[in-house]
């Protein structure tokens, strides 16, 4: 990035070491539909409603971890790190990042 251009973006220009990869937001989403999985059960007693998106939220995620399936959203974050010139990882984002 430009001198220029960083004047124009101000705050939100990337810091000297280059912007997070794509696959960092990616990896957040992960996290965030984890935690869904995990404690969307109190959710559901707050609004019942939820329970139409957890049931299926919970299901899924019982099948990419107890079947060996993988998740799309950890394709796409391996990909988006190899776009960025990082490293991949094999395996799943639950034995890769815990």
């Amino acid at each position: 990035m430009t001198a220029s251009r960083a004047a124009v973006i101000g705050p939100l220009a990337c810091p000297p070491g280059g912007c997070s990869p794509p696959g960092g937001a990616t990896a957040s989403r992960c996290l965030l539909f984890i935690g869904f999985v995990v404690g969307g059960v109190f959710l559901a007693r707050r609004w019942p409603r939820i329970v139409w998106a957890h049931i299926p939220a919970v299901v899924y995620g019982a099948l990419v971890e107890f079947a060996g399936c993988t998740c799309p959203l950890t394709l796409l974050e391996n990909d988006l790190r190899q776009h960025a010139g990082e490293a991949g990882y094999r395996g799943g984002f639950i034995a890769h990042y815990l």
